[in-house]
């Protein structure tokens, strides 16, 4: 059975970003986040959303050594995500007796998102520092059905 939530993550990032400065990095953070929570693993992120986000920030201007630092940023971040959390939720939890997996995935929250949020403050000055313009992929322009100013999957549902 094939769910295709990799590529749903990476065009619900798309949708959410596409519109701002530095879009497609932006989309880059948001996939490997969202893939994070899933799979747990920097290198299963990176494959499925690096082979499709670093084309296009190339594309848009991007140096190809800041595409890839910015991929791999955003899929090691993938690991700080809850509630799966890679290997470091069950030594936490090993280690630390008292708190249950329940309270460790609550208190995760907070570093993961500091963590994309640190990765994307550092892509949007990296973006507007280099001038890049904003790129709106043909599918999503105004005029396409599936667009609205509402973030929408529509060939999803």
């Amino acid at each position: 059975m094939r769910t295709n939530i990799g590529q749903f993550f990476n065009d619900l990032a798309f949708r959410a970003v596409s519109k701002y400065s530095g879009g497609p990095a932006k989309a880059a953070v948001g996939a490997s986040g969202l893939q994070g929570m899933i799979s747990g693993s920097s290198v299963a992120n990176t494959v499925a959303s690096g082979s499709f986000t670093i084309p296009i920030m190339k594309k848009v201007g991007f140096k190809p050594h800041v595409a890839a630092a910015t991929e791999a940023t955003a899929s090691t971040g993938g690991q700080l995500m809850p509630p799966i959390m890679g290997a470091a939720a069950f030594i936490m939890a090993q280690n630390v007796a008292e708190v249950e997996y329940n309270r460790l995935i609550v208190i995760a929250i907070i570093p993961a998102g500091l963590y994309f949020l640190g990765a994307l403050l550092s892509i949007h000055f990296e973006a507007k520092r280099n001038g890049l313009k904003v790129w709106i992929p043909l599918s999503f322009r105004p005029g396409d059905p599936c667009c609205s100013e509402w973030i929408c999957c529509c060939r999803w549902w």
